[in-house]
């Protein structure tokens, strides 16, 4: 196993990258599980792995990377990046070094497994002090759980952990989907008026080591037509450093990136669907109606009706029932209630209705409205959905 690198210094909080070949020279195919013996103040570098020119994101060194079985006579290249932490200046003239291990298991010819570690060459690299800017962005944003209308605020700290200064400009941080809300951002406090920024990008201008610059704006769930629950809104920012190359007298310009932020969408969603019968009733005459109610999102919901019956047609008191289980609704504020309706949860409601004596109309058309709210975050989210129609035919003494 052979460990190169092109770097002839490890820079504080500069990537250096690194190429592992591994040869099969016996005549036994064995698994292999490669791992980095990091030294201290050095960390592996995230999505940095490609293995045979095939990108491995998610995948640590430190965890090992399994490279499956190798055949004998096969050739196995690695590639990756590893950082010397910010700090480590007071390192500078001495020397980093660190190898590779790899865990070898195969089955010898008499079946017996066996195993054993193998090392490549160590690589030493004297440390150097960060004569260059070192930009770094770190994104929060608050809440973690959201419903649609919610407002989401988003804080960006960008700093400068070199020995350079750099200017810096934001490229973009909005999260796709999700509704900006005018004159909400600021840098170091102060307002920026206007929509969306353009394409262009905003400068934060001139960061020197050691300081920082801290841009926050807000932006709004949209509705339940456009989102989803369970759906995760990820959030990025995309920003440029332009700072002067110490080789020489230009200033180059490179492109770095926030850490990643997560929210989580968390709402029910209720749908209604109602069936009435008989279709044919006539004055006087009685209507049983079945109101189905389910959740398919991933939030429990306090379901009711401000009223269930109107017009020429009056609920039956008692008559109401939840889940067949005669239990009853309760009335709050002239509200009924019918209950906590569960994630992927059905209720059914069963209640009665009597037509009146002096109705005169032929039909009655009608529908039912279903409000229902839900808590997320100590606030109270209120929402509201409709049945289907319902036709009742109705039958006068005449005809």
């Amino acid at each position: 196993m052979e460990k190169k690198t092109d770097a002839c210094e490890a820079v504080p909080g500069k990537p250096i990258p690194y190429r592992v070949i591994l040869r099969n020279k016996g005549n036994y195919a064995a698994k292999v599980v490669l791992y980095d013996e990091l030294p201290k103040g050095m960390a592996f570098v995230p999505g940095s792995i490609v293995k045979d020119g095939v990108p491995l994101p998610g995948v640590d060194l430190d965890a090992g990377l399994k490279l499956g079985t190798v055949d004998p006579g096969e050739k196995v290249k690695v590639a990756f990046q590893l950082v010397l932490k910010l700090g480590s200046e007071e390192d500078c003239g001495k020397k980093v070094c660190n190898r590779m291990k790899a865990s070898v298991s195969f089955y010898s010819s008499n079946g017996r497994k066996v195993k054993e570690n193998v090392f490549s060459n160590t690589i030493c690299l004297p440390v150097a002090k960060a004569d260059e800017a070192v930009p770094f962005a770190k994104l929060t944003v608050d809440p973690a759980k959201a419903a649609p209308g919610d407002r989401l605020s988003y804080k960006l700290i960008v700093g400068n952990q070199g020995h350079a200064a750099a200017m810096v400009t934001l490229l973009s941080f909005l999260p796709k989907g999700l509704l900006y809300v005018p004159n909400s951002l600021t840098i170091n406090g102060n307002w920026m008026s206007g929509g969306v920024p353009g394409n262009a990008g905003i400068p934060l201008g001139l960061i020197e080591p050691g300081e920082s610059v801290t841009v926050a704006w807000e932006v709004v769930v949209p509705g339940v037509t456009i989102v989803s629950p369970g759906q995760w809104i990820d959030n990025r920012a995309f920003l440029k450093a332009s700072c002067r190359d110490p080789g020489c007298a230009e200033r180059v310009s490179e492109e770095f990136h926030s850490n990643k932020t997560v929210v989580e969408l968390c709402f029910p969603v209720i749908t209604a669907k109602l069936k009435a019968k008989p279709e044919v009733s006539f004055p006087d005459g009685y209507v049983n109606f079945t109101l189905q109610l389910a959740n398919a999102g991933n939030r429990a919901a306090i379901c009711g009706s401000d009223k269930l019956l109107r017009g020429p047609i009056s609920l039956v008191p008692e008559s109401l029932t939840v889940d067949g289980e005669g239990k009853q609704a309760t009335v709050s504020d002239n509200r009924i209630v019918f209950g906590e309706l569960a994630p992927s949860g059905v209720m059914r409601i069963l209640f009665q209705g009597i037509i009146s004596p002096l109705v005169t109309t032929r039909t009655l058309r009608g529908h039912i409205d279903v409000q229902y709210e839900y808590l997320l975050h100590d606030q109270v989210h209120k929402e509201a959905v409709s049945t289907n129609p319902y036709t009742i035919a109705i039958m006068h003494d005449d005809e």
